[in-house]
């Protein structure tokens, strides 16, 4: 319970939600080229052999890695496990920065003069990661939800759900004067009125 805790709690804030939200939808193109072809991309199989066969990646890592961009991305999206899914993306973006772009230089082959590109691209994505591990997926988003009922559970914050006996109010048909309404005198305080109440029998 306490590490699902950690890793749901998050803020009502528009911060984590600009980053995750910036971050799963730039990630997408990208997890969809690899698993499933999309975007001109290789799909799944044609990705694979890439990793594993000129990269040299081992199979479950380069699968881990698909499913990194394909899967977070769309958890950023909907902020759904978004710590988990900001850690793996980081991850892939530094180590596809270490294995393939740090030769290139920081910049992006923005002339088509380098050999490849480079990994300024990697650096914002990594940056905006490490917003969402910090602060989690913030607004409008699965994990507030979890962390709110997570929260009702353990007693911290009341149930929204649940009505209590002083919330109930008795239905009051056309014509009949309103119970809770007593004949006090003026500026007599509610709490002394619901006494009052109580000693009239009024339930």
């Amino acid at each position: 319970m306490k590490t699902l805790l950690t890793l749901f709690k998050t803020n009502d804030s528009f911060t984590p939600l600009i980053a995750r939200l910036t971050l799963g939808l730039v990630m997408f193109p990208h997890g969809a080229q690899k698993a499933l072809g999309w975007f001109g991309g290789y799909g799944y199989s044609g990705t694979m052999n890439f990793f594993t066969g000129q990269l040299h990646i081992p199979a479950l890592f380069a699968c881990l890695a698909i499913a990194a961009e394909f899967a977070g991305s769309i958890g950023l999206i909907t902020g759904f496990f978004s710590r988990v899914c900001a850690f793996g993306i980081a991850v892939v973006m530094l180590v596809a920065t270490l294995l393939v772009h740090a030769s290139n230089g920081i910049f992006m082959n923005w002339s088509g003069n380098q050999k490849g590109e480079g990994f300024e691209y990697h650096l914002l994505a990594i940056g905006l990661a490490l917003v969402v591990i910090l602060s989690g997926a913030g607004k409008w988003s699965i994990d507030r939800l979890l962390t709110r009922r997570l929260d009702v559970q353990r007693g911290i914050i009341p149930d929204p759900d649940l009505r209590l006996p002083s919330d109930i109010r008795l239905a009051q048909q056309d014509g009949e004067p309103n119970p809770y309404q007593l004949n006090a005198a003026p500026g007599l305080p509610e709490s002394k009125r619901i006494g009052q109440q109580g000693a009239r029998g009024v339930t």
